[in-house]
């Protein structure tokens, strides 16, 4: 009996009378491929479709029923993503744990760019979006099938596997997740033999939200592509990819770790850590030269390479604020707490200067070990943060320089008018500090003080 089109597809495909059975590895040469389909008539004509290409196609009705036959020999799963019991997200990420060879298409509905992004990011060969065009169809699942076939019999390490990944957005070949936070993904790719990180935005909030989401994905992408500096993170280029219309930017790929991994580590001696500073302070001089002031400065959003050059990296500017900018933030913090400067808890229209304290409080956590404020909530550590001391540094560690705890001072004073003027300033005192170590600058005699309150 003829099968009607199904809503989901765009066209017809022959009639199909006949019940998929196992695939028999020793009865046909054909390429044996997997359709997961909870409805029946879009499960049917998915496998007619997929029959009529030549191709060993077996069907159930769920992930469930899926998870016993993967480790057969197929060559492709095709599985929509919604279904009762365990979704096809979950198949994919069970596939790809037991066998990252086999390649994995899905079918997507609602919402598109969440699906996709998800998709990419656990490794899908290619997601489809319904209504899929019959076409499409049968194109993608030849294109799976011969990558399939180009990689047997090669070495399948991890490293192997992550190299052949034939995703693709915006033209670059996805290799990889790098990371992953809580409105987006940083993935690793490819092109013309160079890595990029990509990063795309997630569909996880609508309406106003979602617009004030991508607003500011933009602005990172236009705060970062006006710095050109050898410790700020390169943008290349920004849009929209493919029909989801997933918004991405395409930046200068860093095999680096956050700083926060090595805020404790013992490798790294207080006249490196010194170092660091001083390039993260050359680095926000360059931002704020282009008028540009990054609001986020933490350890998080710092890149360091590891031995032996350990290379800094600032990135991250999604909460940058531009001279021309019309995106406000009146109504919240912006900012991590902790890195805050005391006028950005009640105001976040900041100056350079905001910076210049965020830096402060990094260098002091990162060259004492603590943070200079700790607090229960985010009431109390404004309070501190706007009205105490922090701990003098030469109290926590006797042997701390002198030097550096005048820089510190300087750097953390509640009223911005009392820091540095300029991040220029901040790298020379570092620079001085730096050369007196190596014995090619003398410092004169200083005095400890220490008072950031005025």
């Amino acid at each position: 009996m003829p099968v009607n089109p199904h809503p989901l597809a765009h066209a017809s495909a022959k009639p199909f009378d006949r019940t998929a059975v196992l695939p028999d590895s020793t009865a046909s040469a054909k390429p044996k491929v997997l359709v997961v389909e909870d409805e029946a008539p879009l499960r049917m004509l998915v496998t007619d479709i997929l029959e009529g290409e030549d191709l060993d196609v077996h069907s159930v009705a769920s992930a469930d029923e899926a998870l016993p036959l993967i480790d057969n020999s197929f060559d492709l799963v095709l599985s929509d993503i919604m279904m009762p019991g365990t979704s096809g997200m979950e198949l994919l990420q069970t596939i790809k744990q037991r066998n990252n060879s086999l390649e994995v298409i899905l079918m997507t509905g609602f919402p598109k760019v969440e699906a996709a992004v998800t998709a990419m990011k656990f490794g899908a060969f290619d997601y489809i979006t319904k209504p899929f065009d019959i076409a499409h169809l049968r194109e993608r699942v030849n294109a799976a099938l011969d990558h399939r076939k180009s990689t047997v019999g090669m070495s399948q390490t991890k490293d192997h596997a992550k190299s052949t990944s034939t995703r693709y957005i915006a033209g670059y070949r996805i290799l990889e997740t790098l990371g992953e936070g809580q409105m987006g993904l940083v993935l690793k790719g490819e092109k013309n033999g160079t890595h990029y990180a990509i990063k795309i935005i997630k569909n996880q909030v609508g309406g106003s939200a979602r617009n004030e989401a991508v607003q500011r994905f933009f602005k990172e992408a236009d705060a970062a592509s006006r710095l050109n500096h050898p410790c700020v993170i390169h943008t290349f280029e920004h849009g929209y990819a493919r029909e989801e219309n997933i918004p991405y930017l395409v930046m200068e790929y860093f095999p680096g770790m956050p700083l926060k991994r090595h805020l404790n580590s013992p490798e790294l001696k207080l006249p490196l850590k010194v170092r660091i500073i001083r390039d993260l302070a050359s680095a926000l001089a360059a931002t704020h030269a282009c008028d540009v002031i990054h609001r986020d400065i933490k350890p998080d959003n710092v890149m360091i390479s590891g031995a032996p050059d350990w290379k800094v990296k600032l990135t991250d500017f999604g909460v940058a604020q531009l001279p021309d900018s019309d995106i406000t933030n009146i109504s919240r913090i912006v900012g991590t707490p902790y890195y805050l400067s005391p006028e950005g808890f009640s105001c976040p229209k900041v100056d350079h200067r905001a910076d210049l304290y965020s830096l402060g409080v990094l260098a002091y956590e990162f060259w004492l070990g603590q943070k200079p404020f700790e607090a229960m909530n985010l009431s109390a550590l404004g309070f501190k943060m706007q009205t105490e001391n922090p701990p003098e540094p030469i109290k926590l560690n006797n042997s701390f320089p002198v030097a550096l705890q005048l820089i510190l001072e300087r750097l953390l004073k509640k009223r911005p008018e009392g820091r540095y003027a300029q991040a220029t300033d901040l790298v020379n005192d570092l620079n001085l500090w730096i050369d007196a170590q190596t014995g090619r600058q003398t410092l004169p005699p200083l005095r400890a003080t220490w008072n950031t309150l005025r």
